[in-house]
């Protein structure tokens, strides 16, 4: 390749550049400068859910049901009628 080869090259190689540049410069125009937020100034997501070390507390239960069940709703839950339960059927 020879020296006036070389040149050639160059040339294209900066009219291509040439034009990218002024792309970039018309882009910069369109979008308005200043208007872009660095990642200094978005703020940081909120965190969401339950925080670290907190667990369900057990509901206390009261004194008349040990077992926190009223006896009807044992019953319904079991799927029987009252009068099923009590010897009347």
């Amino acid at each position: 390749m020879n020296v006036s080869d070389v040149l050639a090259a160059l040339r294209r190689e900066r009219e291509q550049i040439e034009q990218v540049i002024a792309s970039l410069e018309r882009l910069e125009l369109s979008r308005g400068s200043g208007s872009s937020r660095t990642p200094l100034d978005v703020p940081a997501p909120k965190k969401r859910g339950r925080p670290r070390g907190s667990k369900n507390k057990p509901k206390p239960r009261s004194a008349a049901s040990p077992s926190g069940d009223a006896p009807a709703e044992r019953v319904m839950a079991a799927g029987l009628a009252a009068s099923e339960v009590n010897g009347q059927a």
